[in-house]
């Protein structure tokens, strides 16, 4: 089945760097063999992605489309991946900074230095040497994808929007779609409302095409209100 931009669709994918080690996957044993917390940490199973909404690296989004729904492996290069590792992120920390927090700093250990993740991968008498670049920068990695199919169901495309615009907007609301509406429930005064509708509209062209004939805001503090009359 071939695929178009903005179309959703359920994969799985399991990611490999150069030397064939699983660095990253959907798949719960693969997961396991990791290290995952697969009750605790990581969600796992099928993910839905939004092709052309940068939800998955675009170079992968362009082989999907190309490819469409299937089995098919996809090499891509540092550079459209977690991209090269930047020497600037290679930075000395001095070792009473750990001492300060009751660490004590060795190479390998993995670290939070001001919300900043980073590797510890040298230390020298006062000093520390922190890598802060992504683990996976400057790694040339293979996707080995399934895209099980292409999603319809309009509920579900609106909720994986939801879910992926996290970064962008920081609230994410609850919503029903019931009588050709699509209703948001969001506190008063949120002027969130028009930046998911704007996305919306902008990636679901059913909704244009009038299966959801409006899209509106059920205040939430409007509704605790009529529970206490």
């Amino acid at each position: 089945m071939k695929l178009k931009k903005f179309d959703f669709v359920k994969l799985d994918f399991s990611v490999k760097d150069a030397d064939g080690n699983i660095v990253d996957t959907t798949y719960q044993e693969e997961a396991e063999k990791l290290g995952y917390d697969t009750e605790k940490g990581k969600a796992l199973g099928p993910k839905i992605i939004c092709v052309g909404e940068k939800h998955i690296f675009e170079k992968i989004e362009e082989e999907i489309l190309k490819r469409g729904v299937g089995e098919y492996a996809i090499s891509i290069l540092s550079v459209d991946a977690f991209g090269l590792k930047d020497p600037k992120l290679l930075q000395l920390v001095p070792i009473r900074v750990f001492r300060k927090e009751k660490i004590v700093p060795y190479a390998g250990l993995i670290i939070n230095l001001d919300d900043r993740y980073g590797k510890i991968t040298a230390v020298s008498g006062g000093r520390v040497v922190v890598d802060f670049n992504h683990p996976l920068a400057g790694a040339d990695l293979v996707y080995d994808i399934k895209v099980h199919e292409k999603i319809e169901d309009i509920s579900t495309k609106v909720s994986t929007i939801i879910e992926n615009s996290f970064m962008q907007f920081p609230y994410q609301p609850e919503f029903v779609i019931k009588d050709n509406e699509l209703e948001f429930d969001m506190p008063e005064g949120s002027g969130l409302f028009k930046l998911y509708k704007k996305k919306i509209l902008d990636v679901i062209p059913q909704i244009k095409m009038n299966l959801i004939k409006r899209i509106k805001m059920i205040r939430r503090m409007m509704k605790c209100q009529e529970k206490k009359n």
